[in-house]
């Protein structure tokens, strides 16, 4: 574990590979040519920013700076897209249902019985649909994106078909809304 007593430079990066490592664990590795290549904090929603060919940032909002609690939600979010970055804005409801349900799981090796991360989530709809939508997949079988990344390591691009492929019992009204665009 990082020491997150200090919010620094150090703090962030060691998050990032930390995180990472965890997301690795539950959906299989990275996938693409992006290197990490740093931080920074500006006043809009975390984001993952490509600014040269081949490196990729993490943007963390400001009120990171201060609260431990939001660096580990967003610094494991935003790291969790790091497996599959493509360097184009936009993804679907699946890619960010495992980044939010990664960020929770993460969350939870810093702050045991703490409520935090899960009330954040539900305070933003479109992020807490898709987290129960992961959430449901991963009950059926904890292996599914380590599963669907052998032929589709991008999430971003998976398919309904892709979903279908791996004979869930999960209603097929949920694997469409899995595949379709999040809204931000």
């Amino acid at each position: 574990m990082v020491n997150i007593e200090i919010i620094d430079s150090d703090t962030v990066r060691g998050l990032v590979y930390d995180s990472l490592k965890f997301a690795e664990e539950k959906f299989g590795p990275r996938y693409g040519n992006y290197e990490y290549g740093g931080h920074d904090f500006w006043t809009h929603n975390p984001c993952l920013n490509y600014p040269t060919g081949g490196v990729v940032t993490i943007l963390l909002n400001n009120c990171a700076r201060d609260s431990a609690k939001e660096l580990v939600m967003q610094v494991s979010h935003e790291s969790c897209h790091l497996l599959y970055a493509t360097g184009k804005n936009g993804t679907n409801v699946l890619e960010e249902g495992l980044s939010t349900y990664s960020s929770i799981e993460y969350f939870k090796k810093y702050f045991i019985d703490d409520d935090y991360a899960i009330i954040t989530t539900r305070a933003h709809e479109n992020y807490h649909e898709a987290y129960i939508l992961v959430e449901e997949l991963l009950k059926v079988d904890s292996d599914a994106i380590k599963k669907i990344r052998l032929s589709k390591p991008i999430i971003s691009q998976v398919e309904l078909q892709d979903l279908k492929d791996l004979n869930l019992s999960i209603p097929e009204e949920s694997l469409l809304r899995l595949v379709m665009p999040f809204e931000y």
